[in-house]
């Protein structure tokens, strides 16, 4: 065997290698969001929200596992709004729960985008996470994750919206490909009819 063809087949093993160590991973902080939304804290602090309304809900976890906070840089509510005292907090530190609450109009969807960024070793600002989420009840409810440069993230609309993500139904993830230790999950779960709660976890190493 040559030595070109033993070097080709050591990358390939070690690519190999790489990608299970990343599959494990990210089932790793898939479940860690899914455990999040299903916990008892969360619980109670969703029936705590939603008791005594008839309108569709969605109560979000986040949870930053990273180097640092993570500055809420922009946010989209296309359908519903927030609930009063119920808005994602910003910054989202490190290791500290973050929550919030929206609820629908009259037409029972909620819609939005919470787009989250952080910065390198440097203090520069150079990568965002956006996370999707849309619940109608009865209907569908689905959630999407996606990262890139800040600036992709700037005056969204519905339209691009649809173009940029990949719709992934009741979970998500998606890592940032110049960090390889760079991850982000999502979960949504129906706890009632009308009721969602979503869990969304950010890791890096």
């Amino acid at each position: 065997m040559s030595s070109s063809t033993i070097k080709r087949a050591g990358n390939e093993e070690a690519a190999a290698r790489l990608s299970l160590e990343k599959k494990a991973c990210l089932d790793g902080i898939m479940k860690k969001a899914e455990l999040l939304v299903e916990s008892e804290e969360v619980q109670k602090k969703r029936l705590a929200v939603v008791a005594g309304n008839q309108v569709t809900y969605v109560a979000g976890v986040l949870w930053n596992e990273t180097t640092g906070p993570l500055t809420l840089s922009y946010m989209y509510i296309y359908r519903g709004s927030f609930v009063q005292r119920k808005y994602p907090p910003n910054p989202l530190l490190v290791d500290v729960e973050g929550d919030f609450a929206i609820e629908s109009g009259d037409d029972g969807v909620v819609q939005a985008v919470l787009v989250y960024s952080g910065t390198n070793e440097a203090g520069v600002e150079e990568c965002a996470w956006g996370l999707y989420f849309y619940a109608e009840p009865n209907v569908l409810a689905e959630v999407s994750v996606w990262c890139g440069p800040i600036g992709n993230f700037l005056n969204m609309n519905k339209d691009e919206i649809k173009e940029k993500i990949k719709r992934d139904g009741k979970n998500s993830y998606c890592s940032n490909l110049g960090a390889q230790y760079a991850y982000m999950s999502a979960y949504i779960y129906n706890t009632s009819p009308g009721n969602y709660a979503v869990g969304a976890y950010y890791y890096a190493s």
